[in-house]
């Protein structure tokens, strides 16, 4: 008699786990995707949406982005940002050199000694213009050329 009571109690729970289970799975993947997709329209969702399109479209699988923009909250991005303000113009000379470095996101914001250079390499090909944002705080991001 204990040992029936035991499978029927086995039996039981074998089917209520087959009946609900994926829906707790299935729910559970549900709510991270739409986490992970609401995470992604943090700040400034323009400039997420071009960034996210413009990596996805070169295959960077590590780009390293010389930055003050927080990428580091941006899905799959963590390990993208350089963190730098650009307000000192000689450690910017430094860190542009660094060839792990491929790109800068640069505020509108940013010292107009490093504005200026940057145009300067805009117009001589040593950086590429890749796209603007022109919401709260404007953005570029530009490529660096390495020769």
């Amino acid at each position: 008699m204990r040992l029936s009571r035991i499978k029927t109690w086995f039996l039981a729970g074998i089917i209520l786990l087959a009946l609900f289970g994926p829906g707790v799975l299935i729910q559970a993947q549900e709510l991270r995707t739409r986490q992970e997709h609401l995470q992604k329209q943090i700040f400034n969702p323009g400039l997420n949406d071009k960034l996210y399109a413009y990596l996805e479209e070169t295959a960077d699988p590590e780009p390293r982005i010389l930055t003050n923009y927080p990428l580091a909250y941006l899905p799959g991005l963590s390990g993208a940002q350089v963190e730098f303000w650009f307000r000192d113009y000689n450690q910017y000379f430094g860190l542009i050199s660094q060839p792990e470095i491929g790109y800068l996101l640069v505020p509108s914001t940013a010292d107009d000694a490093i504005l200026q250079d940057i145009e300067r390499r805009l117009v001589i090909s040593e950086f590429q213009l890749i796209f603007s944002d022109d919401n709260f705080i404007p953005y570029r991001l530009i490529r660096i050329i390495r020769q």
